[in-house]
């Protein structure tokens, strides 16, 4: 089995949100980002990525890859509590017997367990929320295109 990162689903999902923000935050409306390098590199970087999405490699997909370490994390016996920080990666060998688990939330998951899981969740959606709150207070209107991003 072949060692699948992020790069994918990066690959997809970067240029996607890139454009998405550029359509809300208003700069769609002038033309001159055309002919920005950037631009060009990102619909490369897309098209490229949806071509990978489309035929992944012969052993096995991206997909299939996240479902089965989703899987194995959850057929562990220590799904509530976690295993421990450090216990996902091979940085800790030397204090305790690790698993190479590559994705992030199966990642999380086997280290601090499914209440660690959504504890993480709740800060940050509280975190994206409070950002959200405050920035709708902004006046200026530089500052104001820009909230879309947050």
């Amino acid at each position: 089995m072949a060692i699948i990162s992020g790069q994918a689903i990066t690959l997809v999902l970067v240029p996607i949100i890139f454009l998405l923000l550029l359509v809300l935050t208003g700069i769609v409306n002038n033309l001159r980002w055309l002919k920005n390098p950037g631009f060009i590199l990102g619909i490369v970087a897309f098209v490229m990525g949806i071509l990978l999405l489309i035929k992944p490699d012969n052993e096995n997909s991206t997909i299939d890859f996240i479902i089965y370490q989703f899987q194995y994390v959850i057929q562990e016996q220590k799904i509530f509590l976690g295993h421990g920080l450090g216990t996902a990666t091979n940085a800790a060998r030397i204090f305790c017997q690790t698993k190479l688990i590559e994705t992030f939330y199966p990642k999380m998951l086997h280290e601090i367990g499914i209440f660690g899981v959504l504890i993480f969740l709740a800060v940050v959606t509280n975190l994206i929320f409070l950002t959200g709150k405050y920035w709708q207070l902004l006046t200026d209107k530089k500052l104001i295109s820009l909230r879309i991003c947050i």
